[in-house]
């Protein structure tokens, strides 16, 4: 796979650019890049001096970055009302800043958003899951956070610390969960710190996707991940 700094001069040296897609594909013209930060899988179609960004799935972008001036590498960014989104490059790695958030480094390692398969029936969430990462940081040894999707819609089970129950529900491709209701037992600092990251995905949860050998990555809205395999 070409490095980010490669795409950006192949599109560069493009024919003209067509107008931004107002539906969903990338237009011929757009050179892709593909890249996992920690479990999110995010795509970038560079156009001429702008990127369209997708965290978690691929078109259309969530956000439309600018190239911006950049003393080493390559620099896309959006600055606005909304917030501030960076895209920062060099070689094949990549470090990507969502409204003050920075994900896990995303590599170009050839496994692309592609290889994982959007969940589009219940059906298939359906089980017991054990929690193996939450946002690229791995899990505390002996510390088990378990997820449970029940045919009624019910998400149960343990968010390393506290015992959660709620409401889940998918449709159209999207993943929603919540609210949440949390037990109050109190635990270790790591296993709190670590229950708390759980709780934000979960109740951030906008899509699931499944890898071909069967992980479940549940994504937030703003690509921060957990993983997690049948118990």
């Amino acid at each position: 796979m070409r490095s980010l700094a490669a795409l950006v001069v192949a599109a560069a040296c493009a024919a003209p650019r067509a107008a931004a897609p107002s539906g969903e594909g990338a237009p011929p013209e757009a050179r892709v890049a593909d890249y996992r930060c920690g479990d999110a899988p995010v795509s970038v179609a560079f156009e001429g001096d702008e990127a369209r960004l997708s965290v978690g799935g691929r078109y259309p972008g969530d956000h439309v970055l600018t190239r911006a001036r950049a003393a080493d590498g390559v620099l896309y960014e959006r600055l606005d009302e909304a917030g501030r989104v960076s895209l920062r490059g060099k070689g094949d790695e990549a470090r990507l800043s969502v409204n003050g958030r920075e994900l896990p480094t995303c590599r170009a390692d050839g496994t692309a958003a592609s290889a994982l398969s959007p969940v589009t029936e219940a059906s298939a969430l359906l089980g017991e899951w054990v929690v193996e990462d939450v946002e690229g940081r791995g899990v505390v040894d002996r510390a088990r956070a378990s997820l449970a999707f029940g045919v009624d819609g019910t998400l149960s089970g343990s968010a390393t610390c506290n015992r959660v129950t709620g409401p889940y529900a998918l449709g159209d491709g999207r993943l929603s969960v919540g609210p949440l209701a949390v037990t109050r037992r109190l635990c270790p600092p790591a296993l709190m710190t670590q229950e708390a990251r759980v709780l934000s995905v979960l109740e951030a949860a906008s899509e699931a996707r499944l890898s071909e050998d069967g992980a479940l990555t549940i994504i937030a809205s703003d690509g921060r991940a957990l993983t997690a395999r049948r118990s």
